[in-house]
């Protein structure tokens, strides 16, 4: 079985911050969100600035995660 660690230094982060850290536009990361791909954390108003949760993107990374496959011995060719 394959054992992974996940450390945060926060369980949330802005849009921004997130853009840096990925390498990905701020408007590509906001479209990311509007298509439910990346979750967040609710908004009580629509002025409240957008908090990715990076626990359950996480989470949901790792429910996606399969191990690679072992590899075995390579069959011998059959020399005639």
């Amino acid at each position: 079985m394959t054992q992974l660690t996940v450390t945060f230094d926060t369980p949330v982060c802005t849009t921004q911050i997130f853009a840096e850290r990925t390498g990905i536009s701020v408007r590509t990361v906001e479209r990311l969100v509007e298509d439910g791909r990346i979750p967040i954390l609710p908004k009580q108003k629509k002025t409240e600035r957008t908090l990715i949760n990076l626990i359950a993107l996480s989470q949901s990374a790792l429910d996606l995660y399969q191990p690679p496959k072992p590899r075995g011995p390579r069959p011998r060719k059959a020399v005639a």
